[in-house]
């Protein structure tokens, strides 16, 4: 997804755009409430392909003090381009 740098100026400017008539609400706003094991990765499942959706996501983890979905995983010798998939095509 933010390979390219024009790809992460649109995705930052829809995100920012978005946010102009979107609020979003987390139930658990501290990662440390979830006690994640930092040396492992994150992925996130989103249920279908949406833009509007990874942005929503992706601002609530940079809050969240989470690791984004839009930046690569590197997993053993597996380079995963995002931490995100969708379930439905």
């Amino acid at each position: 997804m933010t390979r390219s740098p024009l790809r992460r100026l649109i995705f930052g400017a829809l995100r920012r755009l978005m946010y102009l008539w979107v609020r979003s609400e987390t139930i658990n706003q501290s990662s440390l409430t979830l006690k994640l094991d930092r040396s492992r990765p994150v992925f996130y499942a989103l249920p279908s392909p949406s833009l509007t959706d990874l942005a929503v996501v992706d601002r609530e983890c940079t809050k969240a003090g989470l690791p984004r979905p839009v930046l690569p995983v590197v997993v053993g010798p597996l380079h995963e381009p995002a931490a995100f998939f969708y379930l439905t095509p």
